[in-house]
């Protein structure tokens, strides 16, 4: 009764879960449909969870069937033996996991963030970056968008760098301090106002009447390569942890 009822319950629910997993991957219900889809019920508990890998992934499994003679356990000795069949049939494929070499996967990566940023530059000198023509006619506005869209990057530092003291604050259990809590609530909203200012100054006509505007936007190509720039410096980043 009690804890002991539970417990019971969530084993037996468990390896019920169990059975149809292995009764999936082993018969054409565990295999690609008409449809390409393929469902094996792992995420149903917690043990077939943590048995995916061993029967799913790269792996070697042994299973050890407990039999007994004796023939007041001859119902579970033959459930359990139909429960090894239906093992027996699923096939896992091991494979050998070879070491990386973390300085020759740094190298690599670095080789390839500089060709990126060799790449970013031809484009910004052709153009394809965001930025603000040096023609336009009024050079107070453009002298003031371009100060806010400073200001935008300086806030948007000042915030990532109070979002991880509190961030490690809570990773160490402590309390955030109500003043850290507040000057970042602070931050955001002078970074929120600010960059909406400047959102709306780049679209300002440079002639009335024109479609031209006070801020041209980056090409695709080069919104990509800055893209992929920013996903090699957080890899490389990652390997020096």
């Amino acid at each position: 009764e009690g804890a002991r009822f539970a417990e019971a319950t969530n084993i037996n629910t468990s390896l019920t879960t169990l059975a149809r997993v292995i009764s999936a991957l082993g018969s054409s219900s565990g295999k690609k449909s008409g449809t390409g889809v393929t469902h094996i019920p792992f995420r149903e508990s917690t043990l077939t969870l943590l048995l995916r890998n061993s029967f799913e992934g790269r792996s070697c499994t042994s299973v050890v069937i407990n039999c007994s003679s004796d023939p007041e356990h001859k119902e579970e000795t033959q459930c359990s033996l139909r429960f090894g069949s239906r093992v027996a049939v699923v096939k896992t494929e091991a494979a050998v996991e070879v070491a990386t070499d973390i300085g020759r996967e740094r190298e690599i990566l670095i080789e390839q963030l500089e060709q990126l940023k060799a790449r970013q530059q031809e484009l910004i000198k052709k153009g394809q970056h965001g930025h603000a023509p040096p023609d336009w006619r009024n050079p107070t506005e453009r002298a003031s968008m371009l100060e806010n869209m400073k200001r935008e990057e300086e806030y948007k530092d000042e915030l990532k760098r109070l979002n991880t003291e509190i961030i490690e604050c809570k990773g160490r259990g402590e309390k955030v301090p109500v003043s850290l809590a507040r000057k970042a609530e602070s931050v955001r909203k002078l970074h929120d106002n600010v960059r909406d200012l400047a959102e709306r100054q780049k679209t300002v006509p440079r002639v009335r009447g024109s479609a031209a505007t006070l801020w041209s936007e980056p090409t695709v190509v080069y919104t990509r390569v800055v893209t992929e720039i920013t996903e090699l410096e957080h890899k490389i980043a990652m390997l020096d942890i």
